[in-house]
């Protein structure tokens, strides 16, 4: 996660094996947010690399 100014926050999405970044605008920092930035945005992977994704917390 990216927090800019203005309250502006970026998600990270990263699909390690095949090194495919995806970033995904949050509306707030809070963990629903994050998570529905993060869903949208997982639907527009092709679904071999949707597959393979793995939700890490570190």
């Amino acid at each position: 996660m990216i927090a800019g100014s203005g309250n502006s926050f970026i998600a990270i999405l990263v699909e390690r094996h095949w090194r495919y970044v995806m970033l995904a605008k949050a509306g707030d920092k809070d963990s629903h947010s994050v998570i529905q930035a993060l869903n949208k945005q997982s639907r527009k992977l092709p679904k071999e690399l949707y597959r393979s994704l793995t939700w890490e917390r570190g």
